[in-house]
């Protein structure tokens, strides 16, 4: 297919933007995932909220918390809930477990965001609190985790405190 010059930018840089969205938060580890919050940030959360989960987002996110920098990742999400402090996101977000935590310090069985990405997460705390976690919208844009050092990772962080470490 011959294409103008400026046509043949567009679509290398729409090709880019896409595989950019999708693989932003990959589980192919490169090295040892610690469980801590800069390894877990440099590994996992660095691509996965700033695509989405942001005030610039436009996509039904950016009531939500703001994902889109470490300290805002943590500081929005740990001991935070849709219920108590992002009650106008609860109408528009996938999933209705608004009273639990996202990052339910001390219990990884219990935060949202773990069960957005761990199947096993999402139908333990769907059991327990009688709710829908947003597993499903995450599986559909692969960005869930299956690679067991990181869901390991992510969980021994949570389970130990989640601590800004």
């Amino acid at each position: 297919m011959n294409m103008p010059g400026a046509w043949k930018n567009v679509r290398l840089i729409a090709m880019f933007t896409v595989v950019s969205v999708v693989a932003g938060c990959s589980d192919t580890l490169t090295g040892k995932v610690e469980p801590t919050y800069t390894s877990l940030w440099d590994n996992l959360f660095n691509g996965c909220g700033v695509n989405c989960h942001s005030p610039s987002a436009s996509d039904g996110t950016e009531a939500g918390p703001d994902m889109s920098s470490k300290s805002a990742f943590y500081n929005n999400l740990v001991g935070k809930s849709v219920s108590v402090d992002y009650a106008s996101w609860a109408s528009v977000r996938t999933g209705n477990c608004n009273s639990a935590k996202f990052i339910a310090a001390g219990n990884a069985n219990a935060s949202t965001v773990a069960a957005s990405l761990i199947q096993s997460v999402s139908d333990t705390l769907s059991a327990n609190q009688s709710c829908v976690t947003a597993y499903s919208v995450h599986e559909a844009d692969k960005v869930t985790l299956s690679d067991a050092d990181l869901i390991s990772a992510l969980q021994d962080w949570i389970n130990q405190g989640a601590a800004n470490d």
